[in-house]
């Protein structure tokens, strides 16, 4: 007989027969009839046991626009991954959740992510596509901020984007009708008078300091550095107005924080963008022409005194009206200046992004060229971007984040606009000079036999018999001999690299040191020529003819954040604690040397040369730092009750040893403390669950925050050294310190709620705050001046800031190939200051 082998699989504990023997489990065994039998053991499985209670949701999820359901949607606990379900091909779920659960949390590629609140009754979702802005978010966020994604755009900086898409939060004043210029923003009102009063930026976590203070060598020029920013490189952009007191002393007038894109994918995706625009040029106001000009000008003449003594009709060249004279041709043009300084521009814009990556590491990388030329001849700029960000993880437990950005950014610029003082030097902004040039004049001059040449005409001189400075250049020559990269140029250049590693001792527990560096390189070079401007007569000085100056700056930054966090789910009660250390150094250099030649310049050589008759140079050498220990709670009962609390202790070396303050380690500390609660309504069991009120957040808080960005010098007496009338040098005290004087603190209220109605096709939001400034950093007088200097800097004095914020959006369109979404929202502000430290006095700087 042949032998049999049996392979027995074992899938559940043997009990004893029902004779008493006990069961045995062999590795070999022997059956009677002679067939060996082989058992191969196997555990049980581990049955979980739920820690909590549960109960099960059952539920629909349906796409709003055509009311099929939708299979593939992942349904979890708000708040908790542990609890998850997925629709089924009618769109069903069924999850089983803790009894304590009130909400859950929708998500799928292409529909908007919501949160619903969990019923016994049911749940039915309708998936609106993510073509319309983001509503919810993995958590609630109870404070008063708003956020925008960025998909696509056009712009050529996001504060572009900000200010069309967050009008009614922050308010953007345009700088410069030109491009990449950006705007001064403001949230919620001015909480300051003397010291920036414009909000905080920090990009991916990195506290950045945007420089709003440092002058351009242009007059009308400013460096925007959110210009090196690729708009197409940003994620998200979140506008935080009040719990800044994370921030500190730099968290007092709101702060914006900007997420640029990163790796999500495993599958290479690959998206390129090419975009082309024209820009006319801006409506100008009417100007006299020819005639009206010649008959105005006339008229003035009359009113000159003196001024038959001075001149002749004969002698004035404009009002001889003989065809056969020598100043016919020359003063009986008409010119529309504009057209010389205007024309139609055009912006070009490339880009190409691609992410991708693996179980080691994920990685976005993206390449940007922008060519934005001005409606201003000569003016615009070209911009090239590469920025790389990863996260990797490097061994079990350690992760690590690795970015780093290039910009390179060229300029070509201008004097732009109306200089603030026109007694040190001619008009040299061609803009300006569109406007003011006389009509009857041509930038060309004219040959012997009438006819018009290819010679550009010199600066006008038909007034300067009656006063020498009564003369303008001619804005196309300036235009022409003011163009070339050593000439006028902005050349800006920055380098930016990021490693945050992270070490995760437990799922709950994790340590992260964030590591910056930046440097920001700004060149500028100014030249106004000779050909086609007028010497100049500058009291004390001599009379000059072209003007060279240059400014090469340099800052660098250094950020160091600490942060170990712990994160705990307890039932109902979530905790969010981390804290830890923060380090921020700045170091600012320029050196800017000015020439000037009376006689024996060239516009073929524009660099300042020792051979210059006046020559002067100015420089700056600015380093400041900061530290600051800050610690932060987020407690969440039930996704129905929400707490956030955050205490900031902070040092900086602009403030003298004797300010105000916590004095430990030898320096003093500002404190700064915020509470924020939040109730979310809808997750209340008694709550109505409808489709009439979606969702519903009461949210109120108060903050106190800091403003620390004013001079590095105003804590201490400090002398300029110069050189007078170019020949003698001198020290002048420029500054009394006040080594008692401390940072300017906002204390903010807010209260407010946020709602979607209606299927979520309606949100409306509301909140009102006051803002209370207190040690406002101004400019006290003194009785008797010190060396010229009668005023010094100080706390003196105190402004509110009151004011509400509605914001409503509808989705009236909602179909499979066309979608509407409308929005609007409205900002109302009042600021008073409360006193001042001379009562009825007030010294502005700047």
């Amino acid at each position: 007989m042949k032998m049999k082998r049996n392979h027995i699989l074992c899938l559940s504990i043997l009990l004893a027969a029902a004779s008493g023997m006990p069961a045995m489990a062999q590795d070999d065994a022997t059956s009677g009839d002679g067939t060996e039998t082989v058992v191969v053991k196997k555990k049980a499985p581990v049955v979980r046991k739920d820690k909590y209670p549960m109960m099960e949701v059952k539920g629909t999820v349906i796409d709003a626009a055509t009311g099929l359901p939708l299979a593939g949607v992942q349904v979890q606990t708000l708040n908790d991954i542990h609890y998850t379900a997925m629709t089924n091909d009618k769109g069903e779920f069924t999850i089983k959740v803790p009894t304590f659960a009130t909400a859950l949390y929708v998500h799928t590629p292409q529909y908007l992510s919501q949160q619903v609140p969990v019923s016994q009754d049911g749940v039915k979702v309708k998936m609106l596509a993510d073509r319309f802005k983001t509503m919810y978010g993995t958590s609630t966020d109870i404070l008063a901020d708003r956020t925008m994604t960025v998909n696509h755009t056009t712009s050529q900086s996001v504060d572009m984007d900000v200010e069309n898409a967050l009008g009614a939060d922050v308010r953007a004043i345009s700088r410069n009708g030109g491009p990449g210029y950006g705007a001064a923003m403001f949230i919620r009102g001015i909480n300051s008078l003397n010291a920036n009063a414009q909000p905080l930026f920090v990009v991916d976590g990195i506290v950045r300091d945007m420089m709003p203070t440092r002058n351009m060598i242009h007059y009308g020029d400013y460096n925007n550095l959110l210009l090196n920013i690729n708009p197409d490189d940003i994620d998200k952009v979140q506008v935080l107005k009040n719990g800044t007191a994370l921030y500190g002393a730099k968290g007092g007038n709101g702060v914006i924080l900007i997420t640029t894109k990163r790796g999500h994918s495993m599958a290479t995706r690959i998206d390129a963008n090419i975009g082309l625009g024209v820009t006319t040029v801006p409506q100008l106001p009417d100007m006299m022409n020819a005639s009206e000009y010649r008959l105005y000008a006339s008229e003035m003449l009359g009113t000159y005194p003196n001024i038959n003594n001075k001149i002749t009709p004969d002698h004035i060249g404009f009002l001889i009206d003989d065809p056969t004279s020598y100043y016919y041709n020359m003063y009986h043009n008409n010119t529309d200046w504009t057209k010389e300084v205007y024309h139609t521009a055009m912006t070009q814009n490339y880009s190409i992004n691609v992410q991708g990556g693996d179980n080691i590491g994920m990685y976005n990388l993206s390449l940007g060229y922008t060519d934005a030329q001005s409606t201003a001849r000569k003016n615009g700029f070209n911009r090239l971007n590469v920025r790389f960000n990863t996260d990797i993880n490097v061994i079990r437990h350690l992760t690590t984040r690795f970015d780093m950005a290039f910009a390179k950014i060229n300029r070509n610029v201008f004097d732009n606009g109306a200089a603030e003082d026109l007694t040190t030097a001619p008009v040299s902004s061609p803009t300006f000079l569109g406007l003011i040039k006389s009509p009857i004049l041509s930038p060309y001059t004219y040959n012997s036999n009438g006819t018009l040449s290819n010679t550009l005409a010199p600066a006008d001189n038909f007034l300067t018999g009656i006063d020498e400075n009564l003369t303008l250049g001619n804005p196309t020559a300036l235009l022409a001999n003011g163009d070339a990269i050593n000439k006028n140029r902005v050349e800006n250049t920055q380098f930016y690299a990021v490693i945050a590693p992270t070490y995760e001792f437990s799922k709950s527990l994790k340590l992260t040191e964030t590591f910056n560096y930046t440097l920001d390189r700004i060149s500028q070079r100014y030249y106004r020529p000779i050909n086609g401007m007028p010497t100049f007569l500058i009291e004390g000085l001599g009379r000059v003819q072209n003007m060279s100056k240059s400014a090469f700056a340099k800052q660098t930054s250094i950020m160091s954040d600490t942060r170990l966090q712990w994160t705990k789910q307890f039932g109902a009660h979530f905790l969010d604690i981390y804290g830890g250390f923060r380090y921020t150094s700045f170091a600012y250099d320029t050196n800017d040397p000015t020439g000037q030649y009376s006689t024996g310049g060239s516009d073929k050589q524009p660099n300042i040369s020792a051979n210059m008759t006046y020559t002067e140079a100015t420089g700056v050498d600015d380093t400041w730092k900061s530290a600051s220990w800050y610690a932060n709670v987020d407690y969440n009962y039930r996704n129905r009750y929400f707490v956030n609390a955050t205490l900031t202790a902070e040092t900086s070396s602009r403030f003298g040893e004797n300010s105000e303050g916590l004095g430990l380690f030898g320096v003093k500390w500002g404190i700064f403390p915020s509470i924020q609660l939040g109730w979310n309504m809808t997750n209340e069991s008694w709550f109505p669950k409808n489709s009439f009120v979606n969702y519903l957040l009461l949210r109120a808080g108060y903050d106190i925050s800091g403003n620390d960005d004013i001079s590095n010098y105003a804590a201490r007496t400090s002398f300029t050294v110069g050189t007078y009338l170019n020949r003698a040098n001198y020290a002048q005290l420029t500054n009394i310190g006040n080594d008692k004087i401390t940072y300017e603190k906002t204390g903010k209220f807010n209260v407010g709620f946020q709602s979607y109605l209606f299927d979520n096709r309606i949100g409306l939001s509301f909140d009102f705050y006051k803002n209370h400034t207190s040690n406002l950093l101004t400019l006290k007088t003194f009785d008797n001046p010190v060396a010229g200097i009668n005023n010094y800097w100080s706390n003196g004095g105190s402004l509110d800031n009151t004011g509400f914020e509605v914001a409503l959006s509808g989705k009236p369109v909602v179909t499979k190939n066309f979608n509407v979404e409308l929005g609007a929202s409205l900002g109302h502000y009042s600021n008073k200051i409360k006193s001042l430290p001379n009562d009825t006095k007030m010294w502005l700087d700047g």
